[in-house]
């Protein structure tokens, strides 16, 4: 049986999928004020990468138009 995304993102464990994203793709200081440091940085990206997740997670899933899976 095939899991929607959002099937997907409820079982996936959200900090691990934060934790291997930042390792992917670190947090950049020229993207944030310069008063900011690399941990405040560090930590507003993993913040707005969690909530993302549990938007993803959350999303109302429809049915396609056509009647199709």
């Amino acid at each position: 049986m095939m899991m929607t995304v959002q099937e997907a993102f409820r079982k996936a464990d959200k900090s691990e999928l934060v934790e291997n994203y930042m390792h992917e793709h670190p947090a950049r200081l020229d993207d944030f004020d310069d008063e900011t440091t690399f941990g405040k940085a560090k930590s507003i990206a993993k913040k707005a990468l969690g909530a993302y997740i549990d938007r993803l997670r959350n999303i109302a899933i429809k049915q396609p138009d056509d009647g199709q899976d």
